[in-house]
């Protein structure tokens, strides 16, 4: 049984519209067809993870030469702020099953920028902490990143719908740009820093750069989409 006329010509236009799209360049096909507000939340948060590079770096600076702990000790701190990644599928449940003011997504872009610029900036402004201070203000940080990340990855899997060919690549790549972006930037100031002031100075900077990063995206919470909290 042969398809309707109409219904062949529909297919073979939407073919023709599929390979015209998929000709563009590739930041002209993502600014294109995704929502703005989304992939500048989608882009920060990837650099922010990224910039996670400059406080592992700072940490050991200051355990080194500030606090002048032992090898062993210092990477346990470090390693327990990198906990907090380990649970993501708990922030995941969490932020789809409880709204916060009617919002399950920018209210958590906003509340988790928030949080995480408070950690960090605590570390500049009271240069008097010890260094389990240091270690628990950074895991605080580190709750924050991850369930921001979730929060962008979630909205993320409903964006690439847009494109079901190349949208899942697309986001993926650009994504993945911005974390290394964000990681390239981090680790060439961490080490410029660190180098003029080894005393502890240059990684106080640090997270101070870091806060006022974290505090821009929790900022660009406020302008995400409404559509994308319908979706």
């Amino acid at each position: 049984m042969s398809l309707p006329k109409q219904t062949v010509v529909e297919d073979q236009e939407q073919e023709q519209e599929e390979e015209v799209k998929n000709q563009k360049p590739f930041c002209a096909r993502l600014f294109g067809t995704y929502n703005k507000s989304f992939l500048f939340a989608l882009g920060m948060q990837y650099s922010n993870t990224g910039m996670r590079q400059m406080l592992v770096l700072a940490m050991q600076n200051l355990y080194d030469n500030k606090y002048h702990l032992d090898q062993n000790k210092a990477a346990l701190y470090i390693s327990n702020t990198n906990l907090p990644w380990s649970f993501k599928i708990f922030y995941g449940i969490i932020c789809d099953s409880v709204a916060i003011c009617g919002s399950s997504k920018r209210s958590y872009v906003v509340l988790m920028g928030l949080f995480q610029t408070i950690a960090l900036l605590i570390v500049p402004l009271f240069p008097g902490m010890t260094a389990a201070d240091v270690m628990w203000v950074t895991t605080v940080y580190s709750i924050g990143g991850a369930f921001m990340e979730v929060v962008c990855q979630g909205m993320m899997v409903v964006e690439c719908r847009k494109d079901p060919k190349y949208g899942s690549e697309d986001l993926q790549t650009f994504a993945w740009c911005m974390y290394g972006i964000g990681g390239t930037f981090a680790c060439f100031m961490q080490g410029w820093l660190c180098t003029k002031w080894p005393d502890g100075k240059g990684a106080l900077i640090c997270y101070l750069i870091t806060g006022v990063f974290t505090g821009i995206l929790g900022v660009a919470g406020f302008f995400l989409d409404k559509d994308l909290e319908e979706n």
